[in-house]
C-alpha cells in the first residue's frame, strides 16, 4: 500500500513538473482538456481492524464522498441548505453530526429530540436524495474479515479504493 500510494504521489509529481516546464516554454496557455477533472474526497472509516476473536468489529468499511473541485462551491451551499432545512423541520442542529446508525436507532444527538421513526427516515431519504443533486458521489469499500484470507483489512480497503475503476 505505501509503496502505492509513494508511485501515485511521484506518478502525480512528475506530470505537474512536466505542465509547468511546458508552461515555462509555451508562449500561450495549452488548450485545457476536458478528458479529467480533479475531485475532493472526504473518506472515513468505520470498524476495526483487529481480529473478531480478540474483540475486534466483524467488518472494516471505508466510506467516500467524492466531489468535483469545479463544483465545490455550489455542493457546499447546497449541504448547507439541506442541513438549515433539518434544522427548521426537526430542530436538529447545523453542526451536529448525522450518522445513518443515529438515525436508524434514535441516538446522538437525534435522541432528545424524541423524533418518529417516520421523521428520522425522512432526514436519511432526504440525505440520499441530496447527493445527485449537489452533484456528490459516494460508495463505500466493506470487508468482511471472515472472507479476507491473508492480509490487513485497512491495506486491503485502502488498496481497493485506490483502484482506477477502468482497471
Amino acid at each position: 500500500m505505501r509503496r502505492l500510494c509513494r508511485a501515485l504521489r511521484a506518478r502525480s509529481l512528475t506530470r505537474s513538473i512536466q505542465l509547468a516546464e511546458r508552461l515555462d516554454n509555451a508562449e500561450s496557455l495549452p488548450a485545457v482538456s476536458h478528458s479529467r477533472c480533479v475531485y475532493l474526497a472526504y473518506i472515513d472509516e468505520s470498524g476495526s481492524t483487529g481480529d473478531v476473536a480478540k474483540g475486534g468489529s466483524k467488518s472494516y468499511t471505508l466510506g467516500c464522498v467524492l466531489v468535483r473541485a469545479a463544483e465545490w462551491a455550489g455542493t457546499l451551499d447546497g449541504l448547507i441548505g439541506y442541513r438549515r432545512h433539518v434544522k427548521a423541520q426537526y430542530g436538529l442542529p447545523t453542526r451536529a453530526e448525522i450518522k445513518a446508525n443515529h438515525l436508524l436507532q434514535n441516538g446522538g444527538p437525534f435522541r432528545p429530540l424524541a423524533l418518529s421513526e417516520r421523521a428520522r427516515h425522512s432526514v436519511y431519504r432526504g440525505m440520499l436524495r441530496l447527493c445527485p443533486k449537489v452533484r456528490l458521489q459516494a460508495f463505500a469499500i466493506v470487508i468482511r474479515k471472515e472472507w479476507l484470507t491473508t492480509g490487513d483489512p485497512h491495506d486491503f480497503a485502502w488498496t481497493f479504493s485506490c483502484k482506477d475503476s477502468n482497471d
